[in-house]
């Protein structure tokens, strides 16, 4: 007897200790859970407060543009529309001219990063010899953004047209005008860069499907000079070579020859240039090229700003971004801006 009501006394003994040892520790749980919870309300305001500091110092504020060569026509409505594009946003861009010199390019793109310049736009002088600014811009977490070609190295975005469908578009063009049979002369710009090179292979493979086409002479008018342009037409004029059709680089070089064609009386020759601004857009109103593949400034611009902010701010956004490439002619021609 004596040995039962022990054990019932020891039961409930340990029944009481932990009662008691229960109730307190859900006591001290609640009051820690509540000061845990306390601390982490306190560290996730901070953590927001912390993030939205970040993100209100992220700002785009300057943008760094080299170009291969700011004389041409083209480049320089690249130059002013990319000056009023920033202007709008509240940007600031520093602009270097690289005139055609690679080893000037890389030091300036270099130079741009050290000035604080947050996104690179390259129009390269030689797109297989871009890996140092490629190298230089991943090196220091600066988004590059290339226009009017690809280079060979990486990069973060291109804003461009493919060099082997402008060829072929303007090749073609010549051959429907033609009916598919004449004699057709090149002007080539620079064949130094490889981009005039394909457009001008991709030209002659899209003829060669012409058996009674014929590729008279080929010359080249650096730097797509228009007074190139005009000697070397001339030049052919004089020499008494026949030609039907002249495939031109650029509108520049277009202009040109329809200049001393049409000066030498000659007004059945059917020219194609490429670029479609406003100096081309009033030679086919006047009869002095036939056509051109349109390419304008602005179209370039547009790509390359929304590229390069979409890259600052980690927005997603396609690698290669390609223009189209319209045949404008006097058909079509109020149909487009420049």
């Amino acid at each position: 007897m004596k040995k039962r009501l022990l054990a019932v006394l020891a039961v409930l003994s340990l029944a009481v200790v932990m009662g008691g040892c229960s109730g307190g520790g859900t006591e001290k749980t609640q009051a820690d859970t509540a000061e845990v919870t306390e601390a982490d309300a306190k560290t996730g305001a901070q953590t927001e407060q912390a993030q939205s500091g970040a993100e209100e110092e992220k700002k785009l504020v300057k943008i760094g543009w080299s170009s291969d060569i700011l004389s041409s026509n083209f480049t320089s409505g690249l130059a002013a529309k990319f000056q009023e594009s920033c202007d709008a946003l509240g940007i600031e861009i520093e602009m270097q001219d690289a005139n055609r010199d690679m080893n000037l390019q890389i030091n300036q793109v270099e130079n741009m990063i050290s000035n604080g310049c947050q996104v690179i736009i390259l129009k390269p002088y030689d797109m297989s010899a871009c890996e140092p600014i490629s190298t230089a811009c991943r090196e220091a977490g600066v988004p590059l953004v290339v226009i009017c070609s690809d280079i060979s190295s990486e990069y973060d975005c291109a804003v461009l047209v493919d060099n082997a469908t402008l060829g072929e578009i303007k090749g073609r063009a010549i051959a429907e005008a033609l009916d598919g049979k004449g004699r057709v002369a090149f002007i080539h710009g620079t064949l130094s860069q490889a981009g005039w090179v394909m457009q001008a292979d991709a030209a002659k493979a899209e003829l060669a499907k012409y058996p009674e086409i014929e590729i008279v002479d080929e010359q080249v008018a650096e730097n797509n000079a228009q007074d190139l342009a005009i000697t070397v037409t001339e030049n052919w004029i004089t020499a008494g070579l026949d030609f039907d059709a002249i495939w031109c680089s650029q509108d520049t070089v277009a202009i040109g020859a329809g200049t001393a064609c049409k000066e030498a009386g000659l007004e059945n020759v059917y020219i194609v240039g490429q670029g479609g601004m406003e100096d081309a857009q009033i030679a086919i109103r006047d009869g002095v090229i036939s056509s051109t593949v349109y390419l304008p400034s602005s179209v370039y611009v547009d790509g390359a700003m929304q590229a390069a902010q979409a890259l600052f701010y980690g927005q997603p956004i396609d690698k290669d971004l390609y223009m189209e490439t319209p045949l404008l002619t006097g058909d079509n021609i109020e149909g487009f801006q420049f």
